[in-house]
C-alpha cells in the first residue's frame, strides 16, 4: 500500500512539473517540499479509460515574425495610417515622410540621366541626315575661308596701289617744288631788273628844272617794277603750297597707317575664317567617328546619371513605411510632424504562423512506452470546452529529465487548428492506444 501511495505521488508531482515548463526548452524545478497534491494524477491512466494516456502541456510557437520598423531616409513625418492592435496586410501603407525634397532630387537626377544618354546619342554613329548637316556645316565653314581670303587680297592690292600713289605723289609734289621755286627765282631776277631800269629812268625823266615829275617813261619803269613784285609774292605762296604737298604726300609714304588699317583687318578676318574651317574640319572628323574613350567616357556617365536617378527614386519610395508581411500592429511610436529616420522605430508589427504551432509536453518514465512518433493524438483546452483539435507525436526526446527524483520525457506534437490556440495556452494531450 505504501510503495502505491509513493508511485501516485511521483505521478502527481511529474505532472506538476510539466505545467510549469516554459517556451524553449527551460524547465522549472519542483520544491521538494511542496504540500501534497490531491486529485487526478495527470499522468496516471484514467479510470474511464484505463487504457488512454492523458497529459498536459503548452502551446508553443516555432516560427514567430516580428519587425521593427523604421523609414531608411531622414524627414518630417507626415501621416501615420494605422494604431496598436490593428491588423494590417502585407504591402499596406503604414506611414509617410514629407518628400518634395526627394521628389525634386529624383527630378534632378532624371534630367542629368536624359543629359547623360543624349550626350552618348550624339557620339553614336551618325544617320544620313545628320552626315548631310556636318558636310554642310564644313562647307559652309570652307566657303567662309574662301571669301576671307578674296578679301585680304583684295585689300593688299589697294593697299599696294595707295602706297604706289603715294610715291608717286611725293615724286609730283617734288616737281612742282621746284617748277615754283623757279619761277620765284626768274620772277626775282626780273624784279631785280625792272628796278635797276625805274632807277635809271628816273634819273634820265624824272626831273625837269630840277624837280622830280612823272613822266610816262618812270610810269611805265614803276608799273613793271610794281607787277615784278605781285609776281613774287605769288610765287613764294606758290612754293610754300608745294612745300606742304611734299611734306604731306611724304608723310603718307612714311607712316602709311591709314592705308594699313584696312588691310590689317581683312587679314584678322581671313587668319579668324583659316582657324575655324580647321576647327570645322577636325569637329568634322570627331562627330563621324569619336574616339573610343570619348565614348567610353560618355557611356560612363550615363552609367553615373543611371545609378544616381535609381538611388533618388529608391530615396523617394523610402518616404512610404510599408508592411512586409501580414500581421499585427504591437506598437506605434511616431507623432506627425516629428522627426523620423533609420535610427527611430516608427511601428512595430508582428505575426503567429498557426501551422507552427507546437504542444510540449513531459511523459512519465512508466508511460512513455505507450508514446509512438507519428502517432495521432487529441488535444483539448479548458478555455475551449468541447472543442477537440487533432495532432501528431513529431518527436520524442532521446535522453530523460529527472527533477527529484521523477524521472520524464519530452515529447513534441503538432497540432491543428483554426487559430484558437494560441502561444502559452495551457492543454492536454490524450493518447489512445
Amino acid at each position: 500500500m505504501e510503495r502505491g501511495s509513493l508511485m501516485r505521488t511521483k505521478l502527481i508531482l511529474g505532472g506538476l512539473v510539466a505545467l510549469l515548463v516554459l517556451g524553449g526548452g527551460a524547465w522549472a524545478l519542483l520544491s521538494s517540499r511542496a504540500a501534497p497534491v490531491t486529485g487526478r494524477n495527470p499522468f496516471a491512466m484514467r479510470p474511464a479509460k484505463a487504457a488512454a494516456l492523458e497529459v498536459p502541456g503548452q502551446v508553443q510557437v516555432s516560427s514567430h515574425r516580428r519587425a521593427a520598423l523604421s523609414f531608411q531616409v531622414s524627414g518630417t513625418l507626415k501621416a501615420v495610417y494605422v494604431r496598436v492592435g490593428q491588423k494590417v496586410r502585407d504591402g499596406q501603407v503604414l506611414a509617410r515622410l514629407h518628400a518634395a525634397s526627394y521628389r525634386q532630387a529624383t527630378a534632378q537626377a532624371a534630367a542629368g540621366l536624359r543629359s547623360a544618354q543624349a550626350n552618348l546619342q550624339l557620339l553614336a554613329a551618325p544617320s544620313d541626315s545628320q552626315r548631310t548637316s556636318y558636310a554642310a556645316q564644313l562647307a559652309a565653314a570652307k566657303n567662309a575661308e574662301d571669301n576671307a581670303a578674296a578679301n585680304y587680297q583684295a585689300a593688299k592690292n589697294l593697299y599696294q596701289q595707295e602706297m604706289a600713289d603715294a610715291q608717286q605723289a611725293v615724286v609730283q609734289a617734288q616737281a612742282n617744288l621746284a617748277s615754283a621755286q623757279a619761277k620765284l627765282q626768274g620772277d626775282e631776277a626780273a624784279l631785280q631788273t625792272d628796278e635797276t631800269m625805274l632807277a635809271r629812268t628816273e634819273v634820265q625823266y624824272g626831273y625837269v628844272n630840277g624837280q622830280p615829275v612823272l613822266t610816262t617813261p618812270v610810269v611805265e619803269a614803276q608799273d613793271k617794277v610794281s607787277y615784278d613784285e605781285t609776281a613774287v609774292a605769288a610765287d613764294q605762296q606758290g612754293v610754300k603750297a608745294a612745300q606742304a604737298a611734299l611734306t604731306q604726300a611724304q608723310s603718307t609714304v612714311q607712316d602709311p597707317a591709314g592705308y594699313e588699317a584696312s588691310l590689317m583687318q581683312a587679314k584678322s578676318a581671313w587668319q579668324q575664317a583659316v582657324h575655324a574651317y580647321a576647327e570645322a574640319q577636325a569637329q568634322y572628323r570627331l562627330e563621324l567617328s569619336p574616339p573610343p574613350a570619348q565614348v567610353a567616357a560618355a557611356q560612363g556617365g550615363v552609367e553615373q546619371a543611371q545609378a544616381a536617378w535609381s538611388g533618388a527614386q529608391v530615396n523617394l519610395t523610402d518616404t512610404v513605411l510599408v508592411a512586409p508581411f501580414a500581421g499585427t500592429v504591437t506598437a506605434v511610436d511616431g507623432v506627425v510632424g516629428q522627426y523620423a529616420g533609420p535610427q527611430a522605430v516608427t511601428v512595430e508589427i508582428s505575426a503567429i504562423n498557426a501551422h507552427t504551432l507546437r504542444v510540449y509536453a513531459q511523459v512519465a518514465q512508466e508511460s512513455v512506452g505507450q508514446v509512438q512518433v507519428g502517432a495521432r493524438v487529441v488535444i483539448t483546452s479548458h478555455d475551449f470546452p468541447g472543442r477537440r483539435f487533432s495532432g501528431q507525436v513529431l518527436s520524442i526526446a532521446p535522453a530523460a529529465t529527472t527533477v527529484d527524483g521523477i524521472v520524464t520525457y519530452r515529447i513534441k506534437l503538432s497540432v491543428v487548428g483554426q487559430g484558437e490556440l494560441k502561444p502559452g495556452m495551457s492543454v492536454e494531450a490524450h493518447f489512445t492506444p
